[in-house]
């Protein structure tokens, strides 16, 4: 089987984040790779939070499920499944956190045209059991020029 063609891409990252009293949103742009592997899509970017040091990000996605992981400053693995509850861990190197999350919408496209595609994942998210809010994510994507 053939090594895949890894893309670099201009991305476009925004979170939204709402729990029960205020919306939060975090969006940054970066560069990254693009590749499909065995009928998987992947997209993999280094993100810089403020005062931590660079945290190395892999979304990985198909049709029906994902899975985010994060590691670097700190280390978060955590799969989606659309209309399913999944576990999870995030990790700092003070402590370790069981993650739930229940998977309301996923959706991705690749126009291969116009060499661009985005990831959208929309999940509530509990930590320790605690609810910790509603998460949008919208990840814009296009081959750099």
């Amino acid at each position: 089987m053939g090594q895949a063609v890894k893309v670099p891409v201009d991305i476009k990252f925004s979170s939204d984040i709402k729990d029960q009293e205020e919306q939060t949103q975090i969006s940054f742009n970066t560069n990254g790779l693009y590749y499909i592997k065995e009928g998987q899509y992947y997209l993999m970017f280094n993100e810089q939070l403020e005062g931590q040091g660079p945290i190395k990000t892999t979304i990985k996605w198909s049709d029906q499920d994902a899975w985010i992981k994060r590691s670097g400053s700190v280390n978060m693995r955590i799969p989606f499944e659309l209309h399913k509850k999944t576990k999870g861990i995030h990790e700092t190197p003070e402590i370790k956190i069981e993650m739930t999350a229940h998977t309301e919408d996923l959706q991705h496209k690749w126009d291969e045209h116009n060499r661009s595609g985005m990831f959208g994942l929309t999940y509530t998210l509990r930590m320790q059991g605690q609810l910790v809010g509603l998460y949008k994510l919208d990840v814009q994507f296009k081959e750099e020029l």
